[in-house]
């Protein structure tokens, strides 16, 4: 079922009793994010709460730390051999996503800045893999292809786009409604820093 999901670990600490441990969201979505795999890099100590796949994608083979959504289905990633490919559904979490009209408009709005730094329209950064500390996390910008507003069971909204990036691969990009002060429309490009999740096939 499409929609977001939220993944509660707890760990039995006596019969009843239980530690909260971690609250991750996650996102079943329509993206198609074709990726060749490299090994699992999870934190032993996060295990079975939190999973991390290591991945290259596109022709340029831009490595990427990704976070497995669904714990239950984390140890197939075991299964997987280096260098298989697959095609998993990626979802982008963000706190505060730039929209820009068009790429002329986001070109535009660098400039402006007198930064002498002008990043492409289409550009990925696997920013997590910088730093002391590994993280799921990239800085890219994509063409909006479809966007709607989901509303939860408890009545809170999100917006949910399918955005094209780099190589033609798409991914989920999920941020609260009041993100935004307008409606994002296809064929804008949205741009920020992302928290990665996919859904394994």
């Amino acid at each position: 079922k499409r929609g977001g999901q939220l993944w509660i670990g707890l760990r039995e600490e006596a019969e009843d009793t239980y530690t909260f441990i971690t609250a991750n969201p996650a996102f079943i979505g329509k993206s198609q994010f074709p990726v060749t795999v490299q090994t699992r890099v999870s934190d032993p100590d996060w295990e079975p709460y939190e999973y991390q796949l290591s991945v290259t994608f596109s022709d340029l083979d831009i490595p990427l730390l990704i976070e497995i959504g669904d714990p239950r289905v984390a140890l197939r990633a075991d299964a997987l051999d280096q260098g298989q490919q697959l095609t998993v559904d990626l979802t982008a979490f963000v706190f505060q996503p730039e929209i820009y009209a068009s790429e002329k408009e986001f070109t535009e709005a660098q400039l402006a800045t007198g930064e002498t730094t002008i990043y492409a329209p289409n550009f990925f950064i696997p920013s997590g893999l910088f730093g002391d500390t590994a993280s799921a996390r990239a800085t890219f910008a994509g063409k909006i292809l479809k966007a709607e507003l989901l509303r939860t069971e408890t009545g809170q909204e999100h917006w949910w786009m399918l955005v094209e990036v780099i190589g033609g691969a798409t991914v989920n990009v999920v941020f609260d409604k009041s993100a935004v002060a307008s409606k994002p429309e296809p064929g804008e490009l949205v741009t920020g820093d992302f928290w990665l999740s996919a859904q394994l096939p």
